[in-house]
């Protein structure tokens, strides 16, 4: 996959109930797949405290950059912004692929309490999508470099919603990376303010090789 598209609003919007995988990655339906299992990973990450709100460099429509916003601003009013996506396939026995879904945390600002992208974050201002690659860790706890993503192309993404009471407008330009791993949901340490854990969604049809 290259070039930019309009993501799907499975990407950000896949709920508990409803299992719908991203355009990105997989299309999760009773035909395609069911999802395994969700585990709460294995040991939490220390949440941080007081943290400084976030500053993004934020775009125009032609995504030429055009000053910096802070996180909530960039939310409130639709302001176009640049993230990290990166989907993890585990190996299987069978030869299949199951793919890593995380659980947001039912505290986030845009989509609490649904099934995301295994690691995602925005790159914050002057970062590039290399400094970002630190959501893995952050995250998962697992120590990767951008060389060791495979490049699944450039997305264009909007979100429109409330949570916590207050209405967001959420407009990304998103790169998106894949990794295969061999490890299971309840391995990974998890970031404990981020993420309520890891599901799996087995791939019909699928191979990891």
């Amino acid at each position: 996959m290259s070039g930019e598209e309009q993501a799907s609003d499975g990407e950000k919007q896949a709920s508990d109930g409803e299992e719908t995988g991203s355009k990105e990655q997989v299309s999760c339906d009773e035909e395609m797949g069911s999802k395994e299992e969700v585990s709460g990973g294995g040991e939490m990450g220390n949440s941080a405290k007081h943290k400084p709100e976030e500053r993004f460099d934020i775009y125009d429509e032609l995504d030429r950059p055009i000053g910096t916003a802070t996180r909530s601003e960039a939310h409130a009013r639709g302001l176009w912004h640049h993230t990290f996506h990166c989907w993890l396939a585990r190996r299987g026995e069978d030869g299949r692929a199951r793919i890593l879904f995380q659980r947001r945390s039912r505290d986030k600002d845009t989509n609490p309490d649904r099934f995301d992208i295994t690691a995602a974050g925005h790159l914050s201002a002057g970062e590039t999508v290399r400094d970002a690659v630190r959501e893995l860790q952050e995250e998962l706890g697992l120590r990767v470099s951008l060389e060791d993503l495979a490049p699944l192309g450039t997305f264009r993404e909007q979100d429109e919603g409330f949570a916590q009471g207050v209405r967001y407008i959420d407009r990304e330009v998103s790169e998106v990376y894949g990794y295969v791993t061999d490890r299971g949901p309840e391995t990974f340490r998890l970031q404990r303010e981020e993420l309520a854990g890891l599901g799996l969604l087995l791939m019909e049809g699928s191979s990891s090789s």
